[in-house]
C-alpha cells in the first residue's frame, strides 16, 4: 500500500473525490469543460461504513471505472494545528491523540501550509487508505477544511477590516481568522439547526472582541436556512455576507451539479 502523498499535480487524468455524511461525489475537473459525463454522486448506504461504501462506489460508478492516475479525497476528519515553530513529525501522532480521543488506530498525517506557518496534522483510516492504494499509487487524502483555508485566506487578503469565516458542510460549521498570515482562530463545531450556528458565530465574535460595526463575517458553503440565519445575523453585526467559492463555474456545463465549497476550493489550489 503506498504512502498517501503531499503534493499531488492537477491533470486531466487526475479524479476528486469527496466522502460526505449522505453521499461520495466524484469529479474529474481539469477538463476543458466539465460534464456531467465528469461528475457522479454515489449515495452512501446506511449501516455501511465510509470504507465499505467506497469500495462499493469503486465497483459500481462508471467513472471511476474510467482510466486515471491520481486521486485526491477530501474526508471529513479531526485537524489539528500547529505553529510550524513548534511542529516535530515524529511527535505529531502523540500529540494528536492526546487532543482526539478515539483515534488512536487511524494513521497520523499532516500537511505544511507554509502560507498560514503552520502545519496541519488529521487522522486517516486505514482501510481507506487500503481502498484507494488498491486503485492507484498516486493519491492525497486531505481534510475538507484544508482547501478551504487555503483558498480564503489567498483570495480574502488586503482589506483593513477583520474578517471571521464560518464555513459549514456535514453538519458541522468550521469558524476561523487570519491575522499577518497565521490562524488567530479555528475551531470546529457541530450544528444540528440554523440556532446552533448562529449561537457559535457570535460566541466566538464576542471572544475575538471583533467590532460589529466594522469588521465583517463571511460564511460559506451549506448554510443552514440562510434566510432566517441572515435575519437573525444583521440584529448583531453590521457586515455578514454569503460567499461563493467557484473557480470551476465558467467550466461547469448546465446539467451538472454544483460541486460542494472544498471541491471547489480544492480545483483552484497547487498542490
Amino acid at each position: 500500500m503506498a504512502a498517501p502523498s503531499t503534493s499531488l499535480t492537477p491533470r486531466s487524468d487526475t479524479l476528486m473525490l469527496r466522502i460526505g455524511t449522505s453521499e461520495i461525489l466524484i469529479s474529474q475537473p481539469y477538463a476543458e469543460r466539465i460534464t456531467a459525463a465528469e461528475t457522479a454522486t454515489f449515495i452512501r448506504k446506511s449501516g455501511m461504513s465510509a470504507t465499505a461504501n467506497l469500495r462499493e462506489a469503486f465497483k459500481t460508478c462508471p467513472l471511476l471505472q474510467q482510466p486515471f492516475t491520481g486521486i485526491q479525497l477530501l474526508a471529513d476528519t479531526p485537524t489539528m494545528l500547529v505553529p510550524e515553530e513548534e511542529f516535530h513529525e515524529a511527535d505529531s501522532s502523540s500529540l494528536f491523540d492526546h487532543v482526539y480521543k478515539g483515534y488512536e488506530h487511524h494513521l497520523k498525517a499532516h500537511i505544511d501550509l507554509p502560507e498560514l506557518h503552520c502545519a496541519a496534522v488529521y487522522a486517516i483510516e486505514k482501510d481507506i487508505l487500503t481502498v484507494i492504494g488498491d486503485h492507484t499509487d498516486h493519491y492525497q487524502i486531505l481534510p475538507t477544511t484544508v482547501p478551504v483555508w487555503r483558498y480564503l485566506h489567498r483570495h480574502e487578503q488586503g482589506k483593513n477590516r477583520r474578517k471571521l469565516f464560518a464555513y459549514f458542510h456535514d453538519e458541522r460549521i468550521d469558524v476561523f481568522s487570519f491575522s499577518r498570515n497565521r490562524f488567530v482562530f479555528a475551531n470546529n463545531f457541530k450544528v444540528d439547526n440554523e440556532h446552533d450556528a448562529l449561537y457559535f458565530i457570535l460566541y466566538t465574535w464576542s471572544q475575538m472582541k471583533l467590532d460589529s460595526e466594522k469588521d465583517e463575517l463571511h460564511m460559506i458553503g451549506d448554510v443552514l436556512n440562510r434566510r432566517w440565519l441572515s435575519e437573525r445575523i444583521r440584529m448583531y453585526l453590521r457586515r455578514p455576507f454569503f460567499d461563493t467559492i467557484e473557480p470551476l463555474a465558467g467550466k461547469m456545463a448546465a446539467s451538472c451539479k454544483p460541486l460542494p465549497a472544498d471541491l471547489q476550493a480544492l480545483a483552484d489550489l497547487e498542490y
